[in-house]
């Protein structure tokens, strides 16, 4: 590999701001925006968006990243971490949501404030079920995406037939794990916070008050969470991290024998092209297996 083709492995910032990039943030901080100009004194509700949008933004750049660099005109498809594209479009699409919820529940505040207190429970259900939402999203349909795979084309050039070759994939062990914890603790965890809000609903505990632009209007209270929402707030992200590892793990743990034999059985223009492509991508790998 020539020297200046090493030094195109990391993109400079400015291609890293593409169109979809620009305007997933133009539309975030715009909308967040009009929120903070609705004078807020409490932004606790706002750090939901902050932290889904964030995790959609290190998806959006990662999917930037490899697709002007590893996927130009390469055989092979390495999406260890499932489709990346899919998950910021998910992610970004999640704390849009939530942005608008909370915009509107602002302006209900300031004009309609005696129906603060109809909407509490409603809303504090709903808020916690997308935000968590968004992230059990992501392990629904993993399996699919998350895998090395090289695309060889037909020897017939009448025909633009291509046969994919999985190098490697989440083990159906591990998907299982993955897609059935995710989901217990998304179900477990809103099924708390319902009863929980219930409780406070009824008047049978206390819960954590969040202010309102509109609050004190005509006697308006504030909204009131049950503790669930910070453990919500936290586990969700943290989960997700550690799911997202334990799959990375689990697909670049090439087999050498099997990829050798793979490689072995590719054309030679395809084999090189596969092997420097993983090279690039993996350099662990490159040590651990001596491709060359």
């Amino acid at each position: 590999m020539s020297e200046h083709n090493s030094n195109q492995r990391y993109l400079k910032l400015r291609e890293v701001f593409n169109e979809t990039l620009l305007r997933d943030l133009i539309i975030f901080i715009s909308l967040y925006l009009f929120i903070i100009s609705q004078n807020w004194q409490n932004l606790f509700l706002l750090s939901f968006p902050m932290i889904s949008f964030a995790f959609s933004l290190f998806f959006r750049i990662i999917s930037i990243n490899k697709n002007k660099i590893y996927t130009l005109n390469s055989q092979l498809s390495y999406n260890p971490l499932g489709s990346e594209k899919r998950h910021a479009n998910r992610l970004n699409f999640i704390s849009l949501f939530q942005l608008i919820l909370v915009f509107w529940l602002g302006a209900e505040s300031i004009y309609h404030p005696q129906l603060i207190n109809e909407y509490n429970f409603y809303f504090n259900c709903l808020f916690a079920f997308i935000y968590a939402f968004g992230f059990y999203w992501m392990f629904i349909d993993i399996w699919k995406n998350c895998n090395i795979v090289v695309n060889v084309s037909s020897e017939d050039h009448s025909t633009e037939e291509t046969n994919n070759i999985i190098l490697s994939s989440l083990k159906y062990r591990k998907f299982k794990f993955l897609t059935l914890s995710n989901f217990l603790l998304f179900l477990i965890l809103n099924l708390m916070n319902i009863t929980l809000q219930f409780l406070i609903e009824v008047n049978f505990m206390y819960g954590i008050e969040v202010y309102l632009p509109g609050t004190g209007i005509e006697g308006s209270k504030p909204l009131i969470f049950a503790f669930t929402i910070f453990i919500i707030l936290v586990i969700f992200p943290l989960i997700s991290i550690i799911s997202l590892i334990a799959a990375y793990k689990d697909i670049i743990r090439l087999n050498k024998f099997e990829l050798i034999h793979i490689l072995k059985a590719l054309p030679e223009e395809n084999r090189s092209r596969v092997i420097n492509n993983l090279k690039k991508i993996n350099t662990k790998s490159r040590a651990l297996y001596d491709i060359e």
